[in-house]
């Protein structure tokens, strides 16, 4: 037999005519419930919970900082809650959106570099976009 394998010349174990294919090796499979345990769920709950407890306190603060300027700014009259809900509104669309988009932005590039192991592409798109984000605002 040669080295190298050529079909209708020589051919290598792997290409023997007179056998089929052999299939391939059984997954290997486990039984999968179709109404998980309930210490499944509640595992599952537990994690989904720690995950997402900060994001709830942070959301939760977010709001609470406007509704309290805005029932502060309601104690001062008329004028001054109409102007401070004219310039929150202005704020949200004009910088904090934009600054959140931009953010968002560099979300998925980071995910894959951490996930890479590549501590140089994320450490570098982290310092681009903080230099970029405070040349916007």
């Amino acid at each position: 037999m040669s080295s190298t394998c050529k079909l209708g010349e020589n051919l290598c174990s792997n290409h023997k005519t007179n056998q089929p294919p052999s299939p391939p090796p059984p997954l290997q499979t486990r039984k999968c419930d179709i109404n998980p345990g309930k210490s499944l769920l509640s595992e599952e709950l537990r994690v989904q919970g720690r995950l997402a407890f900060p994001m709830v306190l942070m959301n939760l603060a977010w709001f609470a900082k406007t509704a309290i300027t805005t029932a502060f700014l309601g104690r001062l009259g008329e004028l001054r809650l109409a102007g401070g809900a004219l310039g929150f509104t202005f704020a949200n669309v004009t910088g904090f959106s934009v600054l959140n988009g931009l953010c968002g932005a560099m979300e998925p590039i980071c995910g894959q570099a951490h996930g890479a192991k590549n501590v140089r592409l994320l450490h570098k798109t982290l310092l681009m976009t903080i230099l970029l984000l405070l040349l916007l605002t």
